[in-house]
Protein backbone atom coordinates (compact mmCIF):
# COMPACT_ATOMS: atom_id res chain seq x y z
CA UNK A 1 0.00 0.00 0.00
CA UNK A 2 2.73 2.59 1.02
CA UNK A 3 4.70 1.61 -2.03
CA UNK A 4 1.64 2.49 -4.03
CA UNK A 5 1.12 5.49 -2.59
CA UNK A 6 5.01 6.46 -3.52
CA UNK A 7 4.39 5.55 -6.99
CA UNK A 8 1.74 7.80 -6.85
CA UNK A 9 3.65 10.84 -5.59
CA UNK A 10 6.39 9.97 -8.01
CA UNK A 11 4.09 10.31 -10.60
CA UNK A 12 2.29 13.01 -9.74
CA UNK A 13 5.56 15.25 -9.13
CA UNK A 14 6.61 14.04 -13.43
CA UNK A 15 3.66 15.61 -14.29
CA UNK A 16 3.81 18.80 -12.77
CA UNK A 17 7.56 18.96 -13.69
CA UNK A 18 7.12 18.47 -17.21
CA UNK A 19 3.91 21.12 -17.02
CA UNK A 20 5.82 23.39 -16.02
CA UNK A 21 8.90 22.86 -18.21
CA UNK A 22 6.75 23.05 -21.00
CA UNK A 23 4.74 26.39 -19.81
CA UNK A 24 8.59 28.20 -19.35
CA UNK A 25 9.62 26.65 -22.53
CA UNK A 26 6.05 27.89 -24.39
CA UNK A 27 6.85 31.33 -23.10
CA UNK A 28 10.20 31.56 -23.75
CA UNK A 29 9.23 30.92 -27.46
CA UNK A 30 6.56 33.03 -27.66
CA UNK A 31 8.46 36.40 -26.11
CA UNK A 32 11.33 35.05 -28.66
CA UNK A 33 8.86 35.46 -31.59
CA UNK A 34 7.37 38.41 -30.41
CA UNK A 35 10.93 40.44 -30.16
CA UNK A 36 11.67 39.32 -33.42
CA UNK A 37 8.34 39.75 -34.88
CA UNK A 38 8.63 42.74 -37.42
CA UNK A 39 6.54 45.68 -36.49
CA UNK A 40 5.01 46.35 -39.98
CA UNK A 41 2.55 49.36 -40.28
CA UNK A 42 -0.57 49.88 -42.09
CA UNK A 43 -0.27 52.42 -44.69
CA UNK A 44 -3.43 54.28 -44.67
CA UNK A 45 -2.91 55.48 -48.53
CA UNK A 46 -3.53 59.01 -47.98
CA UNK A 47 -1.24 62.50 -47.27
CA UNK A 48 -2.84 62.99 -43.91
CA UNK A 49 -1.93 59.33 -42.73
CA UNK A 50 1.48 59.51 -43.72
CA UNK A 51 1.58 62.40 -41.39
CA UNK A 52 0.12 61.28 -38.74
CA UNK A 53 2.23 58.41 -38.35
CA UNK A 54 5.22 60.14 -37.85
CA UNK A 55 5.26 59.80 -33.85
CA UNK A 56 5.32 56.00 -35.32
CA UNK A 57 8.17 56.18 -37.35
CA UNK A 58 9.96 57.39 -34.57
CA UNK A 59 12.40 54.75 -32.27
CA UNK A 60 12.45 54.30 -28.93
CA UNK A 61 15.27 55.10 -26.86
CA UNK A 62 15.97 51.70 -26.73
CA UNK A 63 17.37 51.85 -30.28
CA UNK A 64 19.83 54.44 -29.92
CA UNK A 65 23.30 53.42 -29.44
CA UNK A 66 25.03 55.33 -26.54
CA UNK A 67 28.06 54.82 -24.75
CA UNK A 68 30.10 56.59 -21.71
CA UNK A 69 33.20 57.53 -22.76
CA UNK A 70 34.49 61.34 -22.24
CA UNK A 71 35.20 63.05 -25.70
CA UNK A 72 38.05 65.81 -25.43
CA UNK A 73 39.63 68.32 -27.40
CA UNK A 74 42.82 69.45 -26.74
CA UNK A 75 44.76 72.37 -27.42
CA UNK A 76 48.05 74.34 -27.04
CA UNK A 77 49.59 77.47 -28.18
CA UNK A 78 53.04 77.74 -28.17
CA UNK A 79 55.42 80.90 -28.83
CA UNK A 80 59.13 80.23 -28.97
CA UNK A 81 62.49 82.37 -30.44
CA UNK A 82 65.49 80.64 -32.23
CA UNK A 83 68.41 81.82 -33.44
CA UNK A 84 68.75 79.03 -35.49
CA UNK A 85 65.57 79.55 -37.69
CA UNK A 86 65.95 77.23 -40.45
CA UNK A 87 67.20 74.15 -37.52
CA UNK A 88 64.00 75.00 -35.23
CA UNK A 89 61.76 74.12 -38.17
CA UNK A 90 63.26 71.57 -39.72
CA UNK A 91 63.22 70.21 -35.63
CA UNK A 92 59.34 71.36 -35.87
CA UNK A 93 58.51 69.10 -39.02
CA UNK A 94 60.19 66.00 -38.32
CA UNK A 95 58.96 65.78 -34.66
CA UNK A 96 55.68 65.85 -36.31
CA UNK A 97 56.22 62.95 -38.78
CA UNK A 98 57.89 61.31 -36.22
CA UNK A 99 54.67 60.64 -33.76
CA UNK A 100 52.55 59.97 -36.48
CA UNK A 101 50.88 63.67 -36.64
CA UNK A 102 50.73 65.95 -39.70
CA UNK A 103 51.18 70.17 -40.53
CA UNK A 104 47.49 71.51 -41.01
CA UNK A 105 48.58 74.83 -42.28
CA UNK A 106 52.26 76.90 -42.17
CA UNK A 107 53.88 79.86 -43.39
CA UNK A 108 56.74 81.52 -43.12
CA UNK A 109 57.57 85.12 -43.69
CA UNK A 110 60.50 87.33 -43.56
CA UNK A 111 64.02 87.23 -45.07
CA UNK A 112 66.28 86.55 -42.34
CA UNK A 113 67.58 88.54 -39.30
CA UNK A 114 70.96 89.14 -41.43
CA UNK A 115 68.85 91.13 -44.06
CA UNK A 116 66.95 93.24 -41.21
CA UNK A 117 64.34 91.10 -42.21
CA UNK A 118 63.81 88.59 -39.19
CA UNK A 119 61.57 85.41 -39.97
CA UNK A 120 58.24 84.29 -38.73
CA UNK A 121 57.06 80.88 -38.82
CA UNK A 122 53.56 80.16 -37.81
CA UNK A 123 52.18 76.29 -37.49
CA UNK A 124 49.04 74.10 -37.02
CA UNK A 125 50.11 70.84 -36.20
CA UNK A 126 47.90 67.83 -35.69
CA UNK A 127 49.01 65.69 -33.07
CA UNK A 128 47.47 62.38 -32.28
CA UNK A 129 46.34 62.81 -28.66
CA UNK A 130 48.22 60.11 -26.82
CA UNK A 131 51.20 62.28 -27.59
CA UNK A 132 50.11 65.72 -26.70
CA UNK A 133 51.87 66.07 -23.58
CA UNK A 134 54.99 64.76 -25.27
CA UNK A 135 55.13 67.28 -27.92
CA UNK A 136 54.32 69.91 -25.38
CA UNK A 137 57.39 68.92 -23.44
CA UNK A 138 59.25 68.11 -26.44
CA UNK A 139 59.32 72.27 -27.78
CA UNK A 140 61.14 72.89 -25.13
CA UNK A 141 64.54 71.94 -27.40
CA UNK A 142 63.16 74.12 -30.00
CA UNK A 143 63.98 77.45 -28.92
CA UNK A 144 63.58 79.78 -25.84
CA UNK A 145 59.75 79.13 -24.86
CA UNK A 146 58.00 82.34 -24.31
CA UNK A 147 54.99 81.12 -23.80
CA UNK A 148 52.82 77.32 -23.50
CA UNK A 149 48.60 77.99 -23.39
CA UNK A 150 46.85 74.70 -22.91
CA UNK A 151 42.97 74.13 -22.64
CA UNK A 152 40.94 71.41 -23.27
CA UNK A 153 36.86 71.06 -24.06
CA UNK A 154 34.45 68.16 -23.26
CA UNK A 155 32.00 67.57 -26.13
CA UNK A 156 30.55 64.31 -24.61
CA UNK A 157 27.19 65.63 -24.40
CA UNK A 158 27.27 67.22 -28.09
CA UNK A 159 28.79 64.30 -29.17
CA UNK A 160 26.60 61.78 -27.80
CA UNK A 161 22.98 64.06 -29.24
CA UNK A 162 24.72 63.77 -32.93
CA UNK A 163 25.54 60.07 -32.43
CA UNK A 164 22.03 59.48 -31.12
CA UNK A 165 20.14 61.76 -33.81
CA UNK A 166 21.95 59.70 -36.33
CA UNK A 167 20.85 56.52 -35.16
CA UNK A 168 17.49 57.46 -34.91
CA UNK A 169 17.09 58.98 -38.82
CA UNK A 170 18.50 55.80 -39.60
CA UNK A 171 16.19 53.76 -38.03
CA UNK A 172 13.46 56.70 -39.65
CA UNK A 173 14.95 55.99 -43.17
CA UNK A 174 14.49 52.51 -43.12
CA UNK A 175 10.71 52.44 -41.92
CA UNK A 176 10.15 54.98 -44.86
CA UNK A 177 11.86 52.83 -47.15
CA UNK A 178 9.04 49.66 -45.73
CA UNK A 179 6.18 52.31 -46.57
CA UNK A 180 6.99 53.81 -49.83
CA UNK A 181 7.67 49.91 -51.02
CA UNK A 182 3.46 49.54 -49.70
CA UNK A 183 2.68 52.78 -50.92
CA UNK A 184 0.52 52.68 -54.31
CA UNK A 185 -0.92 56.56 -54.24
CA UNK A 186 1.02 58.69 -56.56
CA UNK A 187 0.64 61.56 -54.01
CA UNK A 188 1.59 59.18 -51.12
CA UNK A 189 4.80 57.84 -52.70
CA UNK A 190 5.66 61.75 -53.72
CA UNK A 191 5.18 62.92 -49.88
CA UNK A 192 7.23 59.49 -48.92
CA UNK A 193 10.18 60.62 -50.79
CA UNK A 194 10.11 63.78 -49.56
CA UNK A 195 10.53 63.12 -46.30
CA UNK A 196 12.98 60.60 -46.48
CA UNK A 197 15.08 62.92 -48.61
CA UNK A 198 15.31 65.54 -45.81
CA UNK A 199 15.77 62.45 -43.30
CA UNK A 200 18.75 61.33 -45.72
CA UNK A 201 20.20 64.97 -45.74
CA UNK A 202 19.46 64.84 -41.95
CA UNK A 203 22.22 61.61 -41.97
CA UNK A 204 24.31 63.37 -44.01
CA UNK A 205 25.27 66.11 -41.92
CA UNK A 206 25.25 64.15 -38.59
CA UNK A 207 27.60 62.13 -40.32
CA UNK A 208 29.58 64.91 -41.03
CA UNK A 209 29.53 66.32 -37.51
CA UNK A 210 30.71 63.14 -36.18
CA UNK A 211 33.75 62.62 -38.61
CA UNK A 212 34.58 66.81 -37.86
CA UNK A 213 34.58 65.83 -33.49
CA UNK A 214 36.03 62.30 -34.43
CA UNK A 215 38.89 64.11 -35.88
CA UNK A 216 39.26 66.71 -33.37
CA UNK A 217 39.21 64.44 -30.67
CA UNK A 218 42.05 61.87 -31.95
CA UNK A 219 43.86 64.51 -33.37
CA UNK A 220 44.82 67.49 -30.63
CA UNK A 221 45.88 70.84 -32.52
CA UNK A 222 48.92 72.87 -31.25
CA UNK A 223 49.67 76.17 -32.85
CA UNK A 224 53.38 77.44 -32.71
CA UNK A 225 54.78 80.72 -33.33
CA UNK A 226 58.22 80.59 -34.43
CA UNK A 227 60.87 83.78 -34.22
CA UNK A 228 63.55 84.62 -35.26
CA UNK A 229 66.28 86.69 -33.20
CA UNK A 230 69.62 87.56 -32.65
CA UNK A 231 69.30 87.70 -28.80
CA UNK A 232 67.29 85.55 -26.69
CA UNK A 233 64.58 87.15 -24.08
CA UNK A 234 64.95 85.64 -20.79
CA UNK A 235 61.44 86.08 -19.00
CA UNK A 236 62.36 86.46 -15.29
CA UNK A 237 60.54 84.33 -12.51
CA UNK A 238 57.52 85.75 -10.01
CA UNK A 239 57.83 84.79 -7.04
CA UNK A 240 54.98 82.44 -6.79
CA UNK A 241 56.46 80.48 -9.65
CA UNK A 242 59.95 80.21 -7.71
CA UNK A 243 57.49 79.26 -4.13
CA UNK A 244 55.97 76.79 -6.27
CA UNK A 245 59.77 75.07 -7.93
CA UNK A 246 61.17 75.41 -4.75
CA UNK A 247 57.86 73.09 -3.25
CA UNK A 248 58.42 71.31 -5.84
CA UNK A 249 61.87 70.40 -6.02
CA UNK A 250 61.51 70.17 -1.80
CA UNK A 251 58.82 67.62 -2.43
CA UNK A 252 61.02 65.43 -5.02
CA UNK A 253 64.06 65.35 -2.73
CA UNK A 254 61.89 64.61 0.24
CA UNK A 255 60.54 61.25 -1.74
CA UNK A 256 64.16 60.51 -2.70
CA UNK A 257 65.29 60.76 0.43
CA UNK A 258 61.97 58.38 1.73
CA UNK A 259 62.95 55.57 -1.43
CA UNK A 260 66.97 55.95 -0.24
CA UNK A 261 66.18 55.11 3.14
CA UNK A 262 63.72 52.66 2.53
CA UNK A 263 66.28 50.65 0.30
CA UNK A 264 68.75 50.67 2.39
CA UNK A 265 67.10 49.49 5.40
CA UNK A 266 65.57 46.50 3.11
CA UNK A 267 69.61 46.12 2.46
CA UNK A 268 71.10 46.35 6.47
CA UNK A 269 67.77 44.40 7.80
CA UNK A 270 69.25 40.91 8.11
CA UNK A 271 72.20 42.47 9.95
CA UNK A 272 69.71 44.39 12.26
CA UNK A 273 67.94 41.33 13.09
CA UNK A 274 71.45 39.48 14.19
CA UNK A 275 72.20 42.52 15.87
CA UNK A 276 69.10 42.70 17.58
CA UNK A 277 69.10 38.81 18.59
CA UNK A 278 72.63 39.19 19.81
CA UNK A 279 71.37 41.99 22.01
CA UNK A 280 68.58 39.86 23.25
CA UNK A 281 70.87 36.46 23.90
CA UNK A 282 74.06 38.71 25.38
CA UNK A 283 72.40 41.52 27.09
CA UNK A 284 72.89 40.11 30.50
CA UNK A 285 76.84 39.39 30.01
CA UNK A 286 77.19 42.79 27.84
CA UNK A 287 75.56 44.80 31.26
CA UNK A 288 77.69 42.83 33.60
CA UNK A 289 81.01 43.81 31.45
CA UNK A 290 79.63 47.36 31.31
CA UNK A 291 79.23 47.59 34.99
CA UNK A 292 81.98 45.79 36.17
CA UNK A 293 84.68 48.80 36.24
CA UNK A 294 82.13 51.02 37.98
CA UNK A 295 81.86 48.62 40.88
CA UNK A 296 85.19 48.33 41.02
CA UNK A 297 85.69 52.35 41.08
CA UNK A 298 82.67 52.39 44.00
CA UNK A 299 84.72 49.61 46.54
CA UNK A 300 87.92 51.75 46.23
CA UNK A 301 85.54 54.45 47.06
CA UNK A 302 84.67 52.82 50.44
CA UNK A 303 87.52 51.52 51.14
CA UNK A 304 89.05 54.78 51.33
Amino acid sequence: MIKGRRKGILLLVLIIFITMFYGCGSASSDMAESASAPKDMDYGGGRDDSVQEEDAIQPTANEAVYTSANKMIYRAEITLQTKEFDKTTKSIENKVNEVGGYIESSSINGKGIDENDPKYAYYTLRIPKEKFEYIKKTSENWGNIRSINTNSEDISEQYYDTETMLETKKIQEERLMELLKKAEKLEDIIALERELQEVRYQIQNNTVTIRKMDSLIDYATITVNVYEVDEMTIVPKTFPQEMKEAFKDSGALFIDFIQNATITIIYLLPFLIILIMFIIIFRKRAFKLINTPFKMIRKRKDRE
